[in-house]
């Protein structure tokens, strides 16, 4: 008996869901006379520029009464990913067929998560009231891919992100690692900023599908322009329980955000934060938390947005804080920040020279300088934070045909070189940027090799690659100064030599002795022996840290690999290399 109930409750279920298919179905053909195309201006995930949106704080508009309820329909068919939804109960009046369309741009614009839909379906009515509305979406298998599984990475992206500010509860901070993470994550498409559509990257299916204006660009695709990285900002600062909106200039053919802070407003530009060409690594901190009058000023240079929006007089986050004139993304370990950013050179006037800092908070006065110098000049190549240490590229370093990539380990508090990396600056294959726009590295990690990545800025290549290894507890070793000294590995052409660093002078810091430590291509010890600190090649390396000396060790004939040694008088180990 039961199961002939469920059979029979089954069927009605079924032919009611037909019946409810076939009326839609058949109300499309008969009203094929009264469709409305979607407009394509005021859709920010298809390229245009302006376009209603929802800002928040705002007091809402009267609206018609049935706006609302349209808005939740259309988020919740294009979130099922719908073909079609009926209108017929929100009797929404033809004749309000413009004001509809708005309501659809609002729903696009509020939501980046639905970087898969198009605007450009079509509203049918009985020729008084809407009755149904078809959804488009985009083709992603123009690029390998399927909407579930790009909706799949794209979420996957976000949590990614979100798990940077776990734990954190300042406004600032969240902000602050939000935009760091999304800068360092993504490139920015200069050809199709450029409108170079006869190159060969401007025709890649990624771009013809539009997705580098969606969201999806720079968090799954890496790879956007302006209005991605806006779009992509603004949904992770939402999801933070930060508001924010989409700015926009058509003067300047260009986005970024309005960002609400402790009920205040102030610009971020990602985009501009970003390196043009492209620097793996880099991270820019010029245009986080400006007000409208620094932000149009002649250093900065934005203009024609519609001031309307919101107002931005407020100029907190301007000086006082760590992230001003800091080129790196900050790092956050055991609920304190680390950055870089540049020091007076040597206590004179001349603000060039990098060092590491330690923060309870983003604010200057908090913060303890923990290194010497890392680089002179002010450093703007790539850096990556990992497991507790920080590897760079330092500006530049031995002239053309190779890079120094430096590493510094908190725990240790050791700075050594982690490679001499072969490198000669090339101009861009399309001739849009000259060498000298690619003497800066970028640096990235590779989680599946395990290795730090150098990446050629106008080439957008890996150039060569290094493992990312710890450096040993036991090597701690006295911080490199003009009184200390540590070790560095591979600073010979060929990679193989182990090298020491100490102040200026002739011979080691008093009570250090150098020693070796010979291999052979299986890894086996051959032979270990003290060396005259006289008898290494020297080199001095003001351009890496004043006042310092460089010396090498490469290994004799008939030795794969060497290991330098700092000991002590008793022979304990102060560093090592190799």
């Amino acid at each position: 008996m039961k199961m002939r109930y469920f059979a029979a409750l089954l069927l009605a279920l079924l032919l009611a869901l037909g019946a409810s298919a076939q009326a839609l179905a058949e109300e499309t053909a008969q009203e094929g006379a009264f469709r409305d195309a979607a407009p394509e201006e005021g859709i920010f995930q298809n390229g245009s520029f302006s376009g209603p949106q929802t800002i928040p704080g705002e007091p809402m508009a009267v609206a018609e009464s049935w706006e609302d309820a349209a808005y939740q329909a259309l988020l919740g068919g294009w979130r099922s990913h719908a073909s079609s939804i009926s209108l017929r109960s929100l009797r929404i009046p033809y004749s309000e067929i413009s004001a509809f369309w708005d309501v659809c741009h609002r729903v696009l614009n509020d939501h980046p998560e639905l970087f898969y839909g198009y605007n450009n379906g079509h509203a049918y009515s009985d020729g008084t009231y809407l009755t149904s509305v078809e959804f488009v979406y985009r083709d992603l298998s123009v690029i390998g891919t399927t909407l579930d599984q790009a909706i799949r990475d794209f979420d996957a992206a976000v949590d990614e992100a979100m798990s940077q500010i776990q734990g954190v509860t300042n406004e600032v901070e969240k902000a602050l690692l939000l935009h760091d993470w999304l800068v360092t994550r993504c490139a920015y498409n200069w050809e199709i900023a450029w409108e170079l559509n006869s190159g060969p990257e401007a025709s890649t299916a990624y771009v013809i599908a539009g997705l580098p204006y969606t969201a999806y660009g720079p968090l799954v695709g890496r790879d956007a322009v302006c209005q991605g990285y806006a779009l992509a900002y603004k949904y992770l600062l939402n999801r933070a329980g930060i508001g924010s909106i989409y700015l926009s200039s058509r003067s300047m053919n260009h986005g970024w955000n309005g960002v609400m802070i402790g009920g205040r407003w102030y610009h971020v530009d990602a985009t501009w934060d970003d390196s043009t060409p492209n620097k793996e690594g880099h991270c820019g901190h010029e245009y986080f938390l400006l007000s409208d009058s620094t932000i149009s000023d002649t250093s900065h240079g934005h203009n024609g947005w519609d001031r309307n929006l919101i107002t931005c007089n407020d100029t907190s986050y301007e000086s006082g804080w760590a992230f001003l004139g800091s080129f790196a993304p900050f790092y956050r370990r055991n609920g304190l920040y680390y950055y870089t950013r540049p020091v007076n050179d040597n206590g004179g006037s001349a603000v060039g020279v990098n060092a590491v800092f330690r923060n309870t908070s983003l604010q200057t006065a908090n913060e303890v300088c923990l290194t010497a110098e890392l680089g002179r000049g002010i450093w703007r190549g790539g850096a990556v934070w990992l497991d507790g240490r920080l590897y760079l590229a330092p500006y530049f370093f031995d002239g053309d045909g190779s890079r120094l990539a430096l590493v510094y380990d908190l725990d240790t508090g050791l700075t050594a070189q982690a490679a001499l990396v072969p490198f000669t600056a090339s101009p861009s294959p399309n001739g849009q940027y000259n060498a000298n726009t690619d003497r800066n590295l970028g640096l990235r990690y590779n989680a599946k090799t395990r290795e730090i990545e150098a990446i050629s800025c106008t080439r957008r290549e890996v150039v060569f690659s290094f493992p990312a290894v710890s450096l040993p507890s036991g090597w701690s070793g006295a911080q490199v100064g003009t009184s200390g000294a540590g070790v560095a590995s591979g600073l010979s052409p060929d990679g193989t030599a182990a090298a020491v660093l100490w102040g200026s002078g002739s011979s080691l810091p008093s009570g250090l002795t150098l020693w070796a430590a010979f291999y052979n291509g299986s890894g086996k010890l051959l032979k270990c022996q003290m060396i005259d600190s006289d008898a290494i090649a020297r080199a001095n390396i003001s351009n890496l840290r004043p006042g310092m000396v460089l010396a090498y060790l490469d290994p004799p004939s008939g030795y794969t690999a060497a290991k330098l040694m700092l000991l002590t008088a008793d022979k304990a180990p102060v560093c090592a290399a190799g």
